[in-house]
């Protein structure tokens, strides 16, 4: 599990059920310091740290799967 905090909104990346290059991800929010599932909606202020934090998981995801890759190779 790799997590991704920005100021408000953060990615968890963990393994699937299908085989080591299935990812699931999980939105989560911060409050006072406390982080929790994403339940409901966002204010529109956090698309830019969110599509950040999406962005570091994206790529994190990508560098992974390429690991495994040439590991099979």
């Amino acid at each position: 599990m790799k997590e991704f905090l920005g100021e408000c909104v953060g990615v968890v990346v963990k393994q699937g059920p299908l085989g080591p290059d299935h990812f699931w991800y999980s939105l989560l929010v911060e409050d006072d310091g406390n982080w929790f599932p994403l339940r409901g909606d966002l204010d529109t202020a956090w698309i830019s740290d969110m599509t950040k934090q999406l962005k570091k998981a994206k790529k994190y995801v990508n560098k992974k799967k390429k690991k495994l890759e040439h590991n099979e190779q």
